[in-house]
C-alpha cells in the first residue's frame, strides 16, 4: 500500500462463499477490455457505481441479501466487457438467479458470485 492508504477489516453479517466460474477455453486481454470502455462516462453512471460500492459494504455488514444482489450491478464497465466474452454473459445469466450476487470479475472471462453454503452444491451443473 502507498502512504496514506488504509485497510480496515469489515465484519460480515452473512456467511457467504465466493464461487468463481472460469471457462474451459478462452481468455480476455485486459488492454482490449479497457479499449472497449468509453474515455468519459455519464455523471449519473459514475454516481450509480459509487453508490453501489457503499451499498455492497452495507449489505455485507447488515446481512441484507437483497441489497447484496443490487450492489453488484454496474454501469461503468460490465456490459461493455461482457460484449467481448459471450460465454461469460451466458454464465452470468445462469449464475445470477441461482446465487446471492454475481458479476464479471475484472475484464473477464471469469465470473465471481457470492452464494450461501447450501447453494454451492447445485452450482456445479
Amino acid at each position: 500500500m502507498s502512504a496514506g492508504d488504509r485497510a480496515i477489516p469489515v465484519p460480515l453479517a452473512i456467511d457467504v462463499v465466493v464461487v468463481a466460474w472460469v471457462p474451459a477455453q478462452g481468455s480476455t486481454s485486459t488492454a482490449k477490455s479497457r479499449a472497449a470502455l468509453p474515455q468519459q462516462v455519464p455523471f449519473a453512471d459514475a454516481v450509480f457505481n459509487i453508490g453501489r460500492s457503499a451499498l455492497l459494504l452495507a449489505a455485507l455488514t447488515t446481512g441484507d441479501l437483497g441489497a447484496l444482489r443490487d450492489a453488484t450491478d454496474a454501469r461503468l464497465h460490465q456490459q461493455q466487457r461482457l460484449a467481448n466474452v459471450p460465454a461469460s454473459r451466458a454464465a452470468l445469466e445462469v449464475l445470477r438467479p441461482r446465487t446471492l450476487a454475481s458479476r464479471l470479475s475484472g475484464s473477464g472471462p471469469t465470473e465471481a458470485a457470492q452464494a450461501g453454503r447450501e447453494e454451492v452444491d447445485g452450482l456445479e451443473d
